[in-house]
């Protein structure tokens, strides 16, 4: 999993901003939001855990 989150996450390192297109492209790649993504996703953009899984759980409850 590892291996996997980091060839999807390296476009993005230290893109602050990227966080959404991320999350976009880990579902996509991985066809849901693995928890042990979140604290790898938080790293490599430079912000806490709890910011990528605020976000992550506002875009799952926004679904249109």
């Amino acid at each position: 999993m590892h291996e996997r989150l980091s060839q999807i996450l390296a476009p993005y390192q230290g893109q602050r901003g990227a966080l959404i297109p991320v999350l976009q492209k880990v579902q996509e790649e991985l066809g849901y939001l693995p928890e042990e993504a979140i604290s790898e996703i938080a790293y490599f953009l430079g912000i806490s855990d709890s910011e990528v899984y605020g976000v992550a759980s506002f875009l799952c409850s926004v679904s249109i």
